[in-house]
């Protein structure tokens, strides 16, 4: 299972090279001044916006599912936690390690930019607010 999480960070486009350092994998933390039941409602909307076909949602965070490639084996999981003034943003593509075990990696390339979480938390944070 060792090869596993070196091919996993391949998949997910950074592994340690002479061009690219490894650090450990933070989730993108955010400031809002929205009301965490709103950010919750928020997130469950974009998930499934993103074609998400479970979400699971508690008072203060939502888990789901949004790109699941069972050729390849792999699947784009969500995790927001939403805490008074922050949302924090989790977005790890994992791959399938046997039937039912999903993994993903916890280190990323010291120059990744939070890509997708930051176009995810600015969808969640603008359809907080009111309209």
């Amino acid at each position: 299972m060792r090869w596993l999480l070196p091919l996993c960070a391949l998949a997910c486009g950074c592994a340690e090279t002479a061009w690219c350092g490894v650090r450990d994998y933070r989730p993108l933390v955010v400031a809002s001044s929205a009301p965490r039941d709103e950010l919750i409602a928020a997130a469950e909307r974009t998930a499934r916006d993103l074609g998400a076909a479970r979400v699971d949602a508690t008072a203060d965070s939502v888990d789901a599912v949004l790109d699941h490639d069972w050729e390849k084996h792999t699947r784009d999981r969500l995790r927001v936690v939403a805490r008074d003034g922050a949302l924090v943003v989790d977005v790890r593509t994992e791959l399938e390690a046997s039937p039912g075990e999903w993994i993903a990696p916890d280190k990323v390339c010291d120059d990744y930019a939070h890509r997708r979480e930051r176009a995810i938390a600015e969808r969640i944070v603008a359809s907080s607010r009111p309209r």
